[in-house]
């Protein structure tokens, strides 16, 4: 029983192979399994096996006070072996069940409870010691396999999300054996090595291989650290990469399992360069600073809290505030390089208000000398009064002493450091070496931060781009099992949520040129929606460009300023059928432009909504065209049947008149030459009422045939209007009788007009016709309305008829009652069915002898 539960792999198995022995060992006559759910605690019927019929456990609330609170609460099970002891115990139990024996056994693991396993015997059960030694350990055993399954679940998870996770990161991870062969890498150490993929894959290059000699002794010795720790301590080392180029790399090693390590490997060659840069720069300030106690613990204060810190802008004001300290009475600003443009960032307090609003507005031109200067030659720039004259900018001519220092990121000055000497103050070899200093750690500190920043942003674009990569698998398990419209929109615009940042989403269906919202994302703005929901015609310029697409439009806000004054960028995807717009699908952002990833999920999402929606559409075309083959065929075999009936009527039915007709005549001809006259007249009567036979079935089966022909148009009409004209048309026809009408309020339905109001008129004139005479007639329309259809009845209290022979009411010239009872052509049904068939509709009926009949049709919606 152990290896059968250890084996078993979902939870639906554990209690099955659970189940099945108690009740066959112990003969019990049922078993019920309650897991404890969590949030709220209840406990939920698992499974079930066994006699369910009286079977008397449910879900129910996780309280004290009850068998299976107590069984769990405490921990140990509940034996009730004979009937009554149970609702003794418990007398607040309302459980109505006819077990005369019960036993309640916890589940639980590691002091975590699971549920209980429920047994219930039908005659009293006296539970032996080795009954209660099987089944707590039958019970520990199903414990144990369901901290199993959930283990097993719990770690595919984590696997499933630790490979996505080495695949995105822009760190180099490699995996191999314990004798330095790699098994598998992500595309950051291919490229940190200069591989491709396909030469890892052809075997070019392994661990040792790439590690130089020196370094091998390192790499035995973590790996063996790794292996008996489960990680070695980081440490750095050189590999060479395909040029064979020798690279420092910091190493981090992990047992991937006994046979496999893990590593870790981060190019350190930045850090290197900076580090030898700090330490050249230590030099020289040192040197430089001797003098200067006063700016050299200035300065340190500026590093400590420089290196605290990972915001750019707070880096740049402690920077200029520490110029600000070094150099009493000066002024420091920050300008940063825009296209047009070099534009006022930063500033110290002191900056004259008509300069600082100047260059708030206009900033410097890109052409000012000392700035362009800087520009070319990235170099500081220091400038006396005639220096500064010749730069032409407004409100300076007090100024006496100014540099600029250039910030170089990416080889590119992207921002100039300005100071600004207090009045009467001069440039020196002092002041000079300050500033210098101070530019050249700032830009080091600025970079060092810039860097950080970068690399978090790559984090959390590589974390995002995980959670859409889960997202977009959801997605296309959702498109391949849904034909659900609202749920496809619903699903692809919570796809791309998570992939594109601040992404807005949109579905629509287009009616009559007119583009109107279907599902909005939840954080549309309201003033989009309210556009929406009013309608976007299709003829703006923005949807016309996109009808003449084939894929999605990708628009700056430039071109969609007749569609949202808003500064967003948009998407749109047009989805036609049968050659149509059918279908429209936006996403918006206010990001300033498309990025590749953006739009190639974009496009990727929008192609597998296409794809389900033409699957949709293929669907409801082959539900209808079975819809129509159905009714089709339906009306086929009534035409057959009618013309069976047409075929059997003119060889018997139209016979027998003529048969009178000619037999009466031959009397009457016989008479007529033997001078008996007065038989004459009741020969020609007979002949007369023959032919008037006749000619009524001859025009019956002439309305038949026409209703197959006529015009039929399908339109909402009034049930209530259509009603009231066939009860005058029936009381016209029989005037002399009494009748009471009795109707329910009357919907609004879909027919044809003419064809309805005939076969009502048919069915209430029936119901005036089959009467006994002696009794006011009661005549009831009835309706009851369903999602898809309209149910629609017509019962009456008159003489009914044997329900033994209703399927053969709607048959043509088909009569249940005598021509001397109850005059007819028996074509009146036949019509009336052959009208709802043409609806697409269903019609029976139901009667017993004396006690009426309920004619039943059905009109789809």
């Amino acid at each position: 029983m152990s290896e059968t539960l250890a084996t078993a792999h979902t939870q639906a198995q554990v209690l099955d192979f659970t189940l099945t022995p108690a009740i066959d060992v112990l003969k019990a006559v049922s078993g019920t399994v309650l897991l404890l759910n969590e949030i709220p605690q209840t406990l939920i019927v698992a499974a079930r096996q066994g006699r369910s019929d009286q079977n008397p456990w449910q879900d129910t609330p996780f309280t004290i006070h009850t068998p299976t609170g107590d069984a769990l609460i405490h921990q140990q099970a509940l034996y009730f072996e004979d009937a009554g002891e149970l609702t003794a115990a418990y007398p607040e139990l309302r459980l109505h069940t006819p077990a005369k024996a019960t036993a309640i056994l916890p589940l639980f693991l590691d002091g975590q409870n699971l549920g209980v396993l429920i047994l219930d015997f039908y005659e009293p059960h006296l539970f032996t010691l080795e009954e209660r030694h099987f089944l707590s350990s039958l019970s520990r055993q199903c414990s144990l396999a369901l901290g199993r399954t959930h283990l097993v679940a719990a770690l595919q998870i984590s696997t499933t999300r630790f490979q996505c996770l080495v695949d995105v990161s822009p760190i180099g991870v490699a995996i191999g054996t314990l004798d330095g062969r790699l098994i598998q890498v992500n595309d950051a150490y291919l490229q940190l090595l200069g591989y491709s993929r396909a030469q890892f894959e052809t075997g070019e290059m392994d661990w040792q291989g790439l590690t130089p000699p020196e370094h091998q002794m390192q790499d035995q010795m973590a790996f063996a650290l790794a292996v008996r720790d489960g990680s070695a301590p980081p440490y750095e080392k050189e590999m060479l990469t395909a040029s064979g180029e020798r690279i420092p790399l910091g190493i981090t090693l992990l047992r991937y399992d006994d046979q496999k390590i893990l590593g870790y490997v981060q190019d350190l060659r930045a850090y290197k360069a900076q580090q030898q840069v700090l330490r050249d720069e230590g030099h020289r300030l040192r040197g430089l600073v001797a003098d200067r106690t006063t700016d050299l613990l200035t300065f340190v204060a500026f590093t400590e809290a420089a290196s605290q810190t990972n915001d750019l802008g707070e880096l740049a004001q402690l920077a200029m505030d520490t110029i600000a300290t070094v150099l009493p009475g000066s002024v420091a600003v920050l300008y940063e390089r825009q296209p047009d443009r070099w534009g006022l960032q930063h500033y110290t307090d002191g900056l004259e208000e008509n300069l600082r609003e100047e260059l708030l507005r206009h900033g410097l031109p890109l052409d000012a000398p000392a700035v362009a200067a800087v520009e070319r030659t990235r170099e500081t720039i220091f400038l006396d009064g005639s220096g500064i004259a010749a730069q032409g900018i407004p409100h300076t001519e007090a100024f006496q002493a100014i540099a600029a220092y250039p910030l170089i990121q990416q080889d590119v000055v992207s921002h100039t450091l300005g100071i600004i000497l207090a009045p009467g103050v001069q440039w020196d070899d002092g002041s000079k070496a300050v500033i210098t200093a101070i530019g050249r750690s700032f830009s080091l500190l600025y970079d060092r931060v810039s860097t950080a920043q970068q690399l978090a942003l790559k984090n959390e674009e590589a974390e995002r781009r995980a959670r859409a990569l889960e997202a977009f698998v959801r997605f296309t398990t959702t498109v391949a099992s849904t034909t659900d419209l609202e749920v496809l929109a619903r699903t692809a615009s919570a796809t791309l949520r998570d992939a594109v940042r601040d992404a807005q989403m949109g579905f629509y269906l287009v009616r009559e040129d007119t583009a109107r919202p279907l599902f909005f994302s939840e954080n549309m703005p309201p003033a989009s929606i309210e556009a929406w929901q009013i309608g976007i015609t299709l003829h703006t310029p923005l949807l016309q460009a996109a009808l003449t697409r084939t894929g999605t439009l990708f628009a700056d806000p430039h071109l969609h300023q007749d569609w949202s004054p808003d500064p967003e960028i948009l998407s749109i995807r047009v989805y036609r059928q049968d050659g149509q717009p059918y279908a429209i699908f936006t996403t918006t952002t206010t990001q300033d432009h498309w990025t590749a990833e953006d739009k190639a999920i974009i496009t990727s999402v929008g192609d597998g909504l296409g794809v389900a929606l033409e699957r949709l559409s293929s669907l409801a075309q082959l539900a209808r065209q079975a819809e129509r083959l159905e009714q089709t065929n339906a009306e086929l075999q009534i035409s057959n049947q009618e013309l069976e009936a047409f075929s059997y009527s003119a060889s018997h039915d139209l016979r027998t008149p003529v048969r009178h007709i000619q037999g009466f005549g031959e009397l009457a001809r016989q008479a007529l030459e033997r001078g008996q006259l007065d038989k004459l007249p009741h020969f020609l009567q007979v002949m007369r009422e023959a032919s008037g036979r006749m000619n009524a079935m001859i025009d019956a089966m002439l309305m038949l045939s026409r209703i197959g022909r006529a015009r039929f148009e399908v339109q909402p009409i009034s049930l209530r209007k259509i009603v009231v004209q066939a009860q005058q048309d029936a009381q016209q026809e029989f005037p002399d009788r009494a009748v009471l009408w009795h109707s329910a309020e009357l919907p609004i339905v879909q027919a044809d007009p003419t064809t309805l109001q005939q076969a009502l008129t048919n069915l209430l004139s029936n119901a005036l016709k089959y009467q006994d005479g002696s009794r006011t007639a009661e005549i009831w329309i009835e309706v009851d309305e369903r999602p898809t259809e309209v149910v629609v009845s017509v019962r009456d209290n008159g003489v009914g008829f044997n329900p033994e022979y209703a399927n053969q009411l709607f048959g043509a010239f088909q009569r249940l009652h005598r021509q001397e009872e109850f005059e007819g052509t028996g074509i009146g049904l036949a019509t009336v069915r052959r009208i709802i068939m043409r609806h697409g509709g269903r019609i029976w009926a139901k009667s017993s002898v004396g006690q009426g009949a309920t004619f039943t049709f059905t009109l789809p919606k």
